[in-house]
């Protein structure tokens, strides 16, 4: 009897409209969240790709360090940095084994931030003032 009495209680709140508007509202937000939120398997980074990103970085590092030592005043170290990106890109392209794809987001939002404080930090400033 216990059971029996049980189990209607579970089933009248299952069966109730605010629980069946509440699923409804839970489904609606989790579809949302899937198409919008949720990366696919693809988009997910492996030891690869990460691998790479750290190489580029650290190229980076190692060209701006060189147009530090060489007094290079015509390539500022920011255009140094681009430089690297755009050789390594056509490089990884080109390369058959290697299937890379940068999403445009992970750039905009990791790479161009430092790029540009960095070219900020090492403007002339007496030239800024100068000319504005």
């Amino acid at each position: 009897e216990a059971i029996s009495v049980a189990t209607a209680a579970v089933s009248a709140v299952l069966n109730s409209p605010e629980s069946v508007e509440a699923r409804k509202c839970c489904a609606s937000i989790m579809k949302v969240f899937h198409d919008e939120c949720d990366l696919p398997d693809e988009d997910d980074y492996d030891d690869k790709k990460l691998i790479i990103i750290v190489c580029v970085i650290a190229l980076c590092g190692i060209v701006k360090s060189m147009i530090r030592h060489y007094k290079l005043r015509w390539l500022p170290e920011a255009g140094g940095c681009i430089l690297v990106g755009v050789v390594g890109g056509i490089i990884l392209h080109f390369l058959p084994h290697i299937d890379f794809a940068f999403h445009h987001e992970v750039f905009l939002r990791i790479m161009v931030p430092p790029i540009v404080f960095e070219a900020a930090l090492n403007i002339d400033k007496k030239s800024f003032r100068r000319m504005a």
